[in-house]
């Protein structure tokens, strides 16, 4: 299993409707209950699935390119943050899908520094 926590970000001042979150949580195969926090331009999901990381980029690829608005086209989401890590790992990676096809990639890492007293 990996866990995942996916923040959505709206595209300029366009609103996050239910409909809008209905369809990607339909194209990551997600329950309603994962959806973490809700405001007026983004959510955060965060959920576990068998979904490998490779897999996810392609569910976040299709909501990028699916939801469109209907008279110009425009991407209506500015990019999706998915941060991920699996079962056995206390470290998560992270990559960002931005609506203009990049995508960044990130390594996790845990840093120890010894506290001051």
């Amino acid at each position: 299993m990996t866990y995942y926590n996916i923040e959505i970000q709206m595209a300029g001042e366009r609103e996050l409707t239910d409909e809008i979150l209905d369809a990607v949580l339909d194209i990551l195969c997600a329950k309603y209950s994962a959806t973490d926090e809700v405001e007026n331009h983004r959510a955060v999901i965060f959920y576990r699935t068998q979904f490998l990381p490779s897999e996810m980029k392609e569910k976040v690829w299709k909501i990028l390119n699916t939801i469109r608005d209907s008279k110009t086209h425009e991407p209506l989401l500015h990019y999706i943050d998915v941060a991920y890590r699996y079962e056995w790992e206390m470290t998560p990676d992270r990559f960002v899908c931005w609506s203009d096809g990049r995508l960044v990639e990130y390594k996790g890492r845990v840093i120890y520094t010894e506290e001051e007293e």
